[in-house]
């Protein structure tokens, strides 16, 4: 593991951020690119509900590729609709934390508008190869997601915490 600690080592750090994400996300409004339903299905043409990902994936395809994506609680540019990029085939994931809290977030090749906190880990890792950090708005430390690092680098932001500028 990078820095030599050991998994308990990061296990105080993991749980102290999993309840400091949680206090932060119900001081968010329920805005974001997936709207203010958060993770209701929207039905499709054949009335099959949308997942998530085609949600946050068809808010993406309509806009420039300029548009800056924003920090949902200041404001701040994070990244911008063109560095979207897909991992493992697909732009935006839904994974469970070793705590059962459930992430909706979609892959960035950049997120200038981010700082990265925390020890790298591979430890819990949703994409094997790749190490994570916690990464923040760099305005307001709004928990955005994580970094990624391995055969190459990408960010995972949280899709219900960036929105289009207002």
């Amino acid at each position: 593991m990078d820095g030599g600690l050991p998994f308990h080592a990061h296990r105080g750090y993991l749980r102290d951020m999993a309840g400091a994400m949680e206090r932060q996300a119900a001081g968010h409004g329920a805005g974001g690119l997936l709207g203010a339903v958060g993770y209701r299905l929207k039905e499709t043409a054949s009335g099959a509900p949308q997942t998530p990902e085609a949600q946050a994936d068809e808010a993406l395809e309509t806009h420039e590729p300029e548009t800056p994506l924003c920090c949902s609680r200041c404001g701040h540019p994070v990244t911008r609709v063109r560095h979207r990029i897909a991992v493992n085939g697909r732009h935006s994931h839904t994974r469970a934390n070793p705590y059962g809290f459930v992430y909706h977030f979609g892959c960035f090749a950049q997120a200038d508008g981010c700082t990265v906190d925390g020890p790298p880990t591979e430890e819990e890792t949703w994409f094997p190869g790749f190490r994570w950090q916690v990464a923040h708005c760099a305005a307001c430390r709004t928990h955005l997601g994580w970094a990624f690092r391995g055969e190459g680098s990408f960010f995972g932001l949280l899709l219900d915490r960036l929105t289009l500028p207002s």
